[in-house]
């Protein structure tokens, strides 16, 4: 199961003729319902409201399969969004946060949740944080200590900064608790818009390795109708999103992340074959085909002269065996795959007004959702 952490809104859409539209919505919202209609266990850790809005957004991830980590439902008001939309269907939004519900989560209610997720049959594999869940207090404070200190080790952390510098009240605590949450984050996803907040005068390729080299793994960086790229130590990959008719861009990003994290998850990758590379993976499927019992064939898979480095980096993420996806393929090539998956599952959700995440079953009939086999 994937655990998403965050706030659910409403957005408030108006339109060119003065009509309002309202639409669930949110960040980490969008992006577990994403998950869920790709196919993906997903549990929602975010406060909802008691109000009508808040039982509209409810019965939505209720609909949608997804788990309610936090069921009690806020005393206070649901958090509003306004979403104002240009010529090419790009939102510009003002919010309504002060306090509303999405802000209300305490560390101790947000820790118990993870903490029943963590005991349930099959566990937790990844967890998702982003929005304006780590600008809000005290959801923010919650998540971040969430995510420093009581994330099981052999837990994916996925961050979607996803900044809204509008709403932030204080630049350099926002910076540093991004920072703070992307040194453990395994995949950091950020639109140049993002980068250019979080790292001002940087261009986009300098801060997604300025990432890199404060340990992140993997950075994916979106850039509107251009192709979305990603960042592994000594590569840049990219991926060009389908060619569809763009109703509006409301929830798009929230859906790229939510893409890739279903396509690694549905093809058995965890969070320790983003630290092991091709070699390594394809060592393991030979041991395992020659003797699942034979100790040196294990010896053999684990070690050459640069294993120690491999070991130690597996041993931080849990994972003695990470290679789950069985693919011996090399880490490059999986994500390519999971890259042109999220740009797919984007697209398509711009292709309808609001976040309107697409179905697997759609994905798959346009062709667009990959398989992990050889190219």
């Amino acid at each position: 199961m994937i655990a998403v952490a965050g706030e659910a809104l409403i957005d408030l859409v108006a339109g060119t003729g003065g009509q309002v539209d309202a639409h669930p919505g949110g960040g980490p919202y969008n992006a577990a319902r994403t998950l869920a209609r790709l196919g993906i266990p997903v549990a929602f850790l975010g406060r909802l409201a008691g109000d009508g809005f808040g039982r509209l957004l409810r019965e939505r991830l209720s609909a949608e399969g997804v788990t309610l980590g936090l069921p009690e439902p806020s005393a206070r008001p649901s958090t509003l969004a306004v979403a104002a939309l240009d010529a090419a269907g790009v939102a510009d939004y003002a919010f309504y946060l002060d306090g509303t519900a999405a802000a209300d989560v305490s560390y101790e209610v947000l820790r118990a949740a993870l903490e029943t997720l963590t005991a349930r049959p099959g566990g937790l594999t990844a967890v998702h944080v982003g929005t304006l869940g780590l600008l809000m207090e005290p959801v923010g404070a919650a998540i971040e200590r969430l995510v420093l200190t009581d994330v099981p080790p052999d837990v994916l952390v996925f961050l979607d900064p996803n900044c809204r510098p509008g709403a932030v009240t204080d630049a350099a605590a926002y910076r540093a608790r991004i920072s703070a949450i992307a040194r453990r984050a395994d995949i950091v996803k950020a639109s140049v818009e993002d980068l250019a907040y979080l790292y001002p005068g940087a261009s986009p390729e300098a801060a997604a390795k300025t990432l890199l080299a404060a340990g992140t793994p993997l950075v994916l960086v979106t850039d509107g109708p251009h192709p979305a790229r990603a960042f592994l130590a000594g590569t840049v990959l990219s991926a060009e999103a389908p060619s569809v008719t763009v109703a509006d861009t409301i929830g798009a990003g929230d859906a790229f992340g939510g893409g890739f994290l279903a396509w690694w998850t549905e093809h058995g990758l965890v969070r320790g074959d983003l630290y092991r590379s091709g070699d390594d993976r394809a060592r393991d499927d030979r041991a395992r085909d020659d003797s699942a019992g034979d100790d040196r064939a294990r010896d053999d898979s684990a070690g050459d002269d640069n294993a120690g480095d491999d070991r130690a980096r597996d041993d931080s993420a849990g994972q003695g065996d990470a290679s789950q996806g069985g693919t011996g393929q090399r880490l490059e090539e999986l994500v390519s795959r999971a890259l042109h998956a999220a740009a797919a599952v984007a697209a398509l959700t711009c292709a309808r007004p609001g976040a309107d995440p697409p179905a697997l079953s759609e994905v798959v009939a346009n062709g667009w959702w990959p398989e992990p086999g050889p190219a």
